[in-house]
């Protein structure tokens, strides 16, 4: 049986999970559209495009520290969410290309479509979980 605090560090690890996965992912956006540096642009379109083709990500590949930390996360991430849910996040990375380009625009207008609703359903659940009457 599961307590309130239990219910709660689940709900909050799943929407800290996918929180993260999209500022992560939008910061990979950003390297490539800030052109600053070519490091970053070349590791953040390496993760993003093996990310959209569903290929493992060599970490040994990837240049820039920061972006390499990221990335381990990133992997830790989608490694712990249902495949189909990784699978949703892929299309809408996918979805996201505009011009052979990942549009940021583009990409939280398909991700809040798909996931504020998702969070809102697992959240209901955890409260329904915990007998909690709002």
């Amino acid at each position: 049986m599961m307590n309130a605090t239990q219910g709660y560090k689940g709900m909050n690890n799943i929407v800290l999970a996918y929180l993260t996965i999209k500022l992560i992912v939008e910061s990979f956006i950003d390297y490539i559209d800030e052109k600053n540096s070519s490091a970053n642009i070349l590791d953040a379109g390496l993760v993003l495009n093996n990310l959209t083709e569903d290929k493992p990500i060599d970490l040994d590949k990837i240049i820039h520290e920061e972006t390499r930390q990221k990335t381990k996360q990133l992997i830790t991430l989608l490694d712990n969410i249902k495949r189909e849910n990784k699978q949703t996040i892929i299309t809408i990375l996918k979805a996201s290309i505009i011009r052979r380009s990942f549009n940021k625009q583009r990409f939280n207008d398909l991700w809040n479509k798909k996931y504020n609703r998702f969070l809102e359903l697992e959240a209901e659940k955890k409260i329904n979980n915990l007998g909690i009457n709002i």
